[in-house]
């Protein structure tokens, strides 16, 4: 099941609504497109609109210019189902999908109106968005980017053999209003097939309600297609980040394993913020002290946690792991540290593996 559009609409003030390109029985109609390409065989539009009684005058359309056989009526089986203030269009094409925009009208007197559009097939064009630390090596995913620093996303596609690279773009839009942040070309990652990498730096002024990110390029046999990630993200204005492991990332018996962490406070207020970790196997695990730096003041190291973090600053804690004297060899542990405020919490994993005995001197 693929999620390949999605759109919430909701006038904040009654009055006449603009001209759509179509009537309804009663006023004018605004209009909402549905990108259909080739892959997509069948696809089902879930719509939900306020005032209830307009659920009537919603209609799918298909392309005005598409293809006269593939988009015939006889092409196309359209089943409508409505209930309270909903309506579904389940759609499936007989042959090959009619290609191009469809249309959704609806009455422009509607005060709410959301829709979603998802495509079922194992041959539909698919693909998985996420953040990591490092774009090489050991990969650490991360569920929330930073704001203001550099990121890497990667991008896996499904079915990806039928696109063309060269096609691709990454749009990141966020929730409110849809508004597209950023656009940028992703890069092939070597030695992957199948995924792409961009290298960005989300604006600050982009704030932390949240984004998806659309996909959209050209399939090999010449249509336009444009995807939507499953996945919310939600950036945070400051920024939690796994630096150096030591002993390999492993653990070895009654053997202290140090890791570090940066916490960063890009945002332009002062911050408390409180760091705690732990871990699978509930070893004796210690959060040390941070140490403070900042562009315009010397390094300092605080007894606090937790700590008021002033804007624009960075604290750095050492943890350690403390591991008991028996193991279980190839073993995972995984450990969690949580850095949280008033406004945000970011969660850090790093997973360590138990050894029998140590390796090197």
């Amino acid at each position: 099941k693929v999620v390949f559009g999605k759109q919430w609409y909701q006038r904040r003030v009654r009055g006449r609504g603009r001209r759509g390109k179509r009537s309804v029985e009663e006023g004018q109609s605004s209009e909402k497109k549905i990108l259909i390409d080739e892959l997509i065989g069948s696809f089902k539009v879930s719509i939900s609109i306020e005032p209830p009684h307009l659920v009537e005058d919603v209609k799918l359309r298909m392309p005005l210019e598409g293809d006269g056989s593939l988009c015939a009526e006889s092409n196309n089986d359209i089943v409508r189902s409505v209930a309270d203030n909903g309506v579904v269009f389940n759609v499936e094409a007989k042959t090959c999908p009619c290609v191009g925009n469809w249309s959704i009208t609806y009455p422009s007197e509607a005060t709410r109106f959301f829709y979603t559009v998802t495509s079922v097939g194992s041959f539909s064009l698919s693909f998985d968005a996420y953040f990591v630390d490092d774009a090489s090596g050991t990969q650490n995913a991360n569920y929330a980017p930073c704001l203001g620093i550099e990121e890497y996303l990667m991008i896996k596609l499904n079915q990806g053999a039928q696109v063309l690279p060269e096609t691709l773009k990454v749009n990141i839009v966020g929730l409110a209003g849809n508004m597209v942040h950023m656009s940028l070309h992703p890069r092939p990652l070597q030695g992957s097939k199948n995924t792409y990498i961009v290298r960005l730096r989300l604006p600050q002024a982009m704030g932390t309600g949240g984004f998806r990110v659309v996909l959209e390029g050209e399939v090999s046999h010449g249509s336009h297609f444009k995807r939507v990630s499953s996945t919310i993200f939600n950036p945070t204005s400051a920024c939690f980040r796994i630096g150096r492991v030591r002993n390999y990332h492993a653990l070895f018996p009654a053997t202290k394993t140090i890791m570090n962490f940066d916490l960063s406070n890009n945002s332009p207020s002062d911050e408390v913020f409180t760091v705690v970790c732990s871990n699978s196997e509930n070893y004796e695990i210690e959060v040390g002290d941070p140490r403070v730096r900042h562009p315009s003041r010397p390094t300092q190291l605080i007894r606090s946690n937790p700590i008021l973090l002033r804007a624009g600053s960075t604290a750095q804690y050492y943890v350690v792991v403390n591991a008991p004297r028996t193991l279980k060899h190839g073993r995972t542990v995984i450990v969690t540290c949580t850095a949280s405020s008033n406004s945000e919490e970011m969660i850090e994993f790093v997973r360590l593996t138990e050894m029998s005995e140590r390796f090197y001197n």
